[in-house]
């Protein structure tokens, strides 16, 4: 696709058995990126402290400043698709989480907002084949966001399991993936 990303506005080359096409040039072009700024804020509207923003896509992920009197960030060598936005803060009674995912379609994102909370709480069994609890030494619950590895539990507090198959564990807001380690 000589000098273009789009398969319809390619050079299209006619090839015949025998023929030789000596002068065929191919411009490789990389994937368009773009940018993803906005502002993490409590539910005041306000920045909060010690604000962190993890991001995941379908093929990245990373971490980002947030300014600490703003609660202003921006993402740059993003790719089309969805990027999930994971924010951390915290206040006077504990730590603040929120998430929030944009879709960036062939251009920047800008006014993306993340607003923190509280956590949830998430209470729960871990139960083996054949309906009994189950509990290993050393067996932790984490609650993971989706666009993470199973295993990672990279943003959750792995949750100790209590020897009769019981987890208390501390959710950050959005989608999750229930991770059994150990």
């Amino acid at each position: 696709h000589p000098d273009t990303t789009s398969f319809d506005n390619a050079v299209r080359i006619e090839i015949r058995g025998g023929d030789t096409h000596a002068s065929t040039d191919v411009t490789l072009q990389p994937d368009p990126r773009f940018s993803v700024s906005g502002v993490v804020v409590d539910r005041e509207g306000q920045t909060p402290r010690n604000a962190k923003l993890q991001f995941g896509t379908g093929t990245m992920w990373g971490g980002a400043e947030v300014s600490a009197t703003s609660g202003q960030f921006t993402l740059r060598g993003i790719g089309n698709g969805l990027v999930h936005l994971l924010a951390q803060a915290d206040d006077d009674n504990g730590r603040l989480v929120g998430f929030a995912t944009v879709d960036v379609q062939s251009a920047s994102i800008t006014g993306a907002r993340v607003i923190v909370d509280r956590p949830a709480r998430v209470k729960g069994m871990v139960i083996g084949e054949g309906g009994s609890a189950l509990c290993h030494p050393g067996m932790r619950v984490a609650l993971a966001p989706p666009f993470f590895l199973p295993g990672r539990g990279d943003d959750a507090e792995a949750s100790p399991v209590g020897a009769d198959g019981s987890f208390r564990a501390t959710a950050l807001v959005g989608p999750r993936a229930v991770d059994v380690i150990g």
